[in-house]
């Protein structure tokens, strides 16, 4: 009974980790599609100032989209910005909370990301 019972538990343990690799390669991948998908529509050109938000339509925007790239210089990283901070969003990259502001717009704009699937690398930088 006691065998039975150690094959159990590594029967469960295989199974967690097989299901936690599969989301940590699914995390990775659709990150990168939806970096690729933004990256084609986001110019490299740093804007320091914006003049008139009137011209750009925030209320198009909707949850999922694909919105913005946020990159960290001392990563070097570029990560995806995605309206909305659902686990489906997060999982594809940073979640912007829906309400708040966006560029130019002169309101807190706020970002959210999972420690364990985007900002996995901050821990990295710590040594943690």
């Amino acid at each position: 009974m006691l065998k039975k019972l150690s094959y159990l538990f590594i029967l469960v343990g295989v199974v967690f980790l097989t299901y936690g690799g599969y989301q940590f390669y699914y995390s990775s991948v659709m990150e990168s599609k939806r970096l690729e998908e933004i990256s084609k529509e986001v110019s490299d050109e740093v804007i320091t100032t914006i003049d008139d938000v009137t011209i750009f339509n925030y209320d198009a925007i909707r949850e999922g989209d694909s919105i913005g790239v946020f990159y960290i210089p001392r990563l070097d990283r570029e990560i995806p910005i995605i309206e909305g901070t659902d686990e489906e969003e997060l999982a594809q990259g940073v979640g912007h909370y829906t309400g708040t502001g966006f560029p130019g717009e002169n309101k807190q704009i706020v970002l959210s990301g999972h420690r364990d699937t985007v900002f996995r690398q901050f821990g990295e930088l710590e040594g943690r």
